[in-house]
């Protein structure tokens, strides 16, 4: 990461968890444009959602949830944003769900992705779901150790979109 004018570092203000917000929002356009309707798009950037967004996220936030952004360091935006929390649902594979990890398209391929990954879950066994048809965000998720593992969930607030459980087990050595 020293290379690159991005920098690591935990989400401690109001400004920068609204930042991280407005970032997923980007990223959603970006990297959804072909897998999601307009509609569901547009929602995520609109002003009211993005402030009770950033409130529901400081919230958590103030509660132990740790929300890792990514900054450029040129002129101080979040470029992208990753959390992982304990596992929110009942047939969990794993104790650790990686809840949120987007960047935007101006850092994708510096290595910053797989920087964040490793500040929110280490080399921990997690699990996380990804849209159907994210071909880039499923390549990789296993070329840091995930697999598919069957489960799939139909998602109602994105109009039916369909997402993929991918699962990462330590071997055990």
């Amino acid at each position: 990461m020293s290379k690159t004018p991005y920098r690591i570092k935990r989400a401690e203000h109001p400004v920068e968890i609204e930042g991280a917000v407005r970032a997923v929002a980007q990223a959603w356009q970006e990297s959804f444009a072909d897998l999601l309707p307009a509609e569901v798009l547009e929602a995520r950037g609109r002003e009211g959602v993005v402030q009770r967004r950033a409130m529901e996220w400081a919230l958590a936030s103030q509660e132990g949830s740790w929300f890792w952004i990514l900054m450029d360091s040129r002129d101080q935006r979040v470029v992208g944003t990753a959390c992982a929390l304990p596992a929110r649902d009942d047939d969990a594979p794993e104790i650790l769900e990686l809840v949120t990890l987007y960047i935007t398209d101006e850092v994708k391929g510096s290595g910053a992705a797989a920087a964040i990954l490793e500040m929110a879950i280490g080399d921990m066994d997690a699990y996380l779901w990804v849209l159907e048809g994210n071909d880039r965000a499923i390549a990789f998720y296993r070329k840091h150790g995930f697999e598919l593992d069957g489960a799939s969930r139909s998602r109602d607030d994105l109009c039916g979109a369909t997402e993929l459980r991918m699962v990462r087990h330590s071997t055990g050595d």
